[in-house]
């Protein structure tokens, strides 16, 4: 679903307790600050994909939270479109999920800030989401499906939630090696199940 482990450096370690941290609200008042917009700009290097492909202005995620790259603002960046469509790179400021149908979807997740493990988590299908963009504006937005299911996952960054708390010791959750995902993709139905335990050993840094 999201970056399948295309690592930067810049990325914080899994166990960063940061990545554990409610991060506070911007204000709105330091939107334009040199030291935000150098925030953002540094976030749109790190997601635009720099690899050569088709389209260059695709990111190589999609989506990302500025504290994963220890950035302690609520900032997110994302990409709306789907899978394989043009990019349409979106930054939000204080993202807030005013709403969310009580209608959910399963579908997989992984992420840098995870390690290895890929989850089927459920996500509303459908928001409404205020945030500012960097030139001060702020707008309320519907988003559904895939869309939604970014918005959610990189607001949950900002609050400290990464996808596998989503899923709790009940869910579905697999350990997946770069080299595996091409089989993965084919035969995830079948894949060895983590722990719980497994989880809060790589997030506390216990292994």
């Amino acid at each position: 679903m999201f970056n399948f482990f295309l690592l930067f450096s810049l990325f914080l370690p899994v166990e960063d307790p940061l990545l554990n941290q409610t991060i506070p609200t911007l204000c709105p008042c330091s939107i334009h600050s040199e030291e935000v917009q150098n925030s953002i700009d540094t976030m749109l290097k790190m997601a635009l994909d720099h690899i050569p492909r088709r389209d260059p202005r695709k990111m190589v995620i999609a989506g990302l939270a500025a504290p994963q790259i220890g950035i302690a603002k609520r900032i997110i960046v994302i990409d709306e479109a789907a899978p394989g469509a043009l990019a349409k790179i979106t930054v939000m400021i204080n993202p807030e999920i005013l709403w969310q149908s009580e209608e959910r979807q399963y579908d997989q997740e992984s992420c840098d800030s995870t390690s290895k493990f890929i989850g089927i988590v459920p996500r509303s299908t459908s928001i409404f989401v205020k945030y500012y963009d960097r030139e001060g504006n702020i707008f309320t937005v519907e988003h559904s499906g895939y869309a939604a299911r970014v918005i959610q996952h990189e607001v949950d960054h900002l609050n400290g939630i990464r996808f596998p708390e989503r899923i709790g010791e009940q869910g579905v959750l697999h350990w997946v090696e770069e080299g595996d995902i091409p089989e993965y993709g084919l035969n995830w139905q079948n894949w060895p199940s983590c722990s719980w335990d497994d989880w809060l050993e790589v997030r506390d840094g216990c292994r």
